[in-house]
């Protein structure tokens, strides 16, 4: 990708023309799936579902999101990203692929998981961390 979204908006905002819109920024729109990227940045990683299934406290519940069986809740996709050490902005991609919010510094628990991100903790210690601040657990 080459433009960010707000130079997509502004054009799409601009724009007369949703078709020649869309024609112009093909290379824009995401066609990767949930599972499709998951499998790309597993690849990536060099890591493995069992890996991931492990590290993210999900267990056997992973392989059916790698494989598209189950859609996932925002804490699943959450722990998975966690699980593989993905990066905030990966973790962001994989969010917005499964269609939930960013991950936003202004929401007290999002900051808990931006923060956790991006020191690398594990599930355990993000745990430790919501319940220090009141919130639900992962």
């Amino acid at each position: 990708m080459e433009k960010s979204t707000s130079q997509l908006l502004n054009s799409l905002t601009n724009s007369n023309d949703i078709i020649s819109f869309l024609e112009t920024n093909e290379k824009e729109i995401l066609r990767e799936t949930l599972p499709q990227c998951l499998s790309r940045l597993l690849a990536e990683k060099d890591l493995t579902v069992a890996y991931v299934a492990d590290k993210s406290g999900r267990g056997d519940y992973a392989y059916k999101i790698f494989n598209g069986n189950k859609n996932p809740t925002r804490d699943v996709v959450i722990s998975i990203a966690v699980g593989m050490g993905l990066t905030l902005s990966e973790t962001q991609l994989v969010l917005r692929l499964a269609k939930f919010a960013y991950l936003d510094p202004r929401n007290k628990r999002d900051s808990v998981f931006i923060f956790a991100i991006n020191k690398k903790l594990d599930i355990n210690q993000i745990n430790s961390i919501l319940i220090d601040t009141n919130e639900k657990e992962i």
